[in-house]
């Protein structure tokens, strides 16, 4: 596990999964049908609501000068560190992607008030990513 920095907000269009885990493919299938992906970032990102069900959206990154495509959401996933495994081979054995996250959310640098991020940024390779907790500098 390491730490890497995002250095600048990510916007990206998505649809939200209608049920978690069974959904996530079709969420995915949706969002190929909606957008070109080519020379995109894919992102898969996931929160517990209120109830503790996980909501789960799959989007695509919103290139610089794009316009928003309507019926999709916008989410901006914020700069800042993020605790990050990277995963080769996750197509083989999907489980790989929740046991790296079962791993991460264990991780005491961890924001409480994060969320998973998925970023897909080879077709064989997925970063599993949590914001880490914001370090208070002190000015004295």
């Amino acid at each position: 596990m390491v730490e890497k920095n995002i250095k600048n907000d990510i916007t990206a269009l998505c649809v939200t999964a209608r049920s978690f885990p069974e959904g996530i493919a079709d969420a995915f299938a949706q969002i190929y049908s909606l957008m070109p992906s080519k020379n995109r970032l894919l992102i898969g990102i996931s929160k517990p609501n209120r109830e503790g069900n996980i909501i789960y959206k799959a989007g695509f990154e919103l290139l610089e000068g794009e316009s928003p495509v309507k019926g999709l959401e916008e989410i901006v996933i914020p700069s800042g560190n993020y605790l990050c495994n990277s995963i080769q081979g996750f197509a083989e054995n999907p489980f790989l992607i929740k046991n790296t996250f079962d791993e991460l959310l264990q991780d005491a640098r961890l924001d409480p008030n994060g969320f998973c991020l998925e970023l897909y940024v080879k077709p064989d390779e997925v970063w599993c990513m949590v914001p880490c907790r914001k370090k208070i500098k002190f000015w004295y």
